[in-house]
């Protein structure tokens, strides 16, 4: 789980400076809001069934570690777990937005997964709100 989930980034940083300022103030639960895993704790509580990987949001450098752990041990790692590393489609992406999910703003996509959006929100506009549509406006991954 990302520091603070549900709350503003910086937000975050400034608890981050209270806790650290005067730790003793302060609870394990609230220190739990600055509190960020390693991609092999998430990696290990996924292989344990304690974690859903569809639950998590993933920082960029929790992603990064788990990505290197997995390619440089494939065979450590089983299916699930390396659920935490495979994109999702086009299709998963409009559904997530859809439902609320994943804010489009906060959404980077490949030319692969803009192009089978387009296709999709194109074929059937009335079918997707204008979150989903919103969406071919997005930045692509470079």
């Amino acid at each position: 789980m990302a520091p603070g989930r549900g709350i503003n980034i910086f937000h975050v940083e400034e608890i981050r400076k209270l806790i650290t300022n005067n730790p003793n103030e302060y609870n394990e639960t609230q220190k739990l809001l600055i509190y960020e895993k390693t991609g092999k704790q998430i990696l290990t509580e996924v292989g344990l069934g304690k974690t859903d990987p569809k639950s998590l949001k993933l920082s960029v450098n929790q992603l990064k570690e788990i990505n290197n752990l997995i390619t440089q041990n494939p065979n450590e790692y089983n299916e699930i777990q390396k659920m935490l590393i495979v994109e999702k489609s086009g299709k998963d992406i409009l559904r997530d937005v859809g439902n609320g999910v994943q804010n489009p703003l906060a959404v980077t996509l490949t030319d692969q997964q803009l192009n089978e959006i387009k296709k999709l929100v194109e074929s059937n506009p009335q079918n997707y709100n204008e979150a989903q549509k919103s969406l071919l406006n997005q930045k692509k991954k470079e």
